[in-house]
């Protein structure tokens, strides 16, 4: 911490002009947040992030309308790991795009019955409201 630069005081900070306002904020449309849930054996969750990395989050990057994507784990310390995949999207015809007429329906790869010890077959969508996470 010691390359930190302290931080000049508010009233050391030039001032904007009298004849500018600040800038308004951009106005953000709501996005469409779709989470989906899985377990798998605590011992396999960075090789299952792995995959899931390459098969789902390339595929929903790629797709015209989705804005990004994470996974999130989750230890039950039991052996188990909870795996949730998160994606934001301009609107529900981009997920549609994505995963098909059943929108609602769980996305799966070749692969998945090899990690996934538990799934949702269901995806849950959720409208954002507020500020863009950061």
């Amino acid at each position: 911490m010691a390359d930190q630069q302290p931080l000049e005081p508010a009233d050391q900070q030039p001032a904007e002009p009298a004849d500018q306002q600040p800038a308004e904020p951009a106005v953000q449309q709501p996005a469409v947040v779709r989470m989906w849930t899985g377990v798998v054996r605590t011992a396999d969750v960075d090789d299952y992030a792995h995959y899931v990395e390459t098969t789902g989050m390339t595929a929903y990057r790629a797709t015209p309308g989705n804005l990004d994507a994470w996974l999130l784990t989750r230890d039950l310390g039991d052996g188990r790991t909870e795996v949730t995949t998160v994606s934001r999207w301009r609107s529900l015809a981009d997920i549609t795009a994505f995963a098909g007429p059943d929108a609602e329906k769980a996305v799966f790869y070749p692969d998945d019955d090899r990690w996934l010890i538990e799934r949702d077959e269901r995806v849950r969508h959720y409208r954002q409201v507020g500020a863009t996470p950061v």
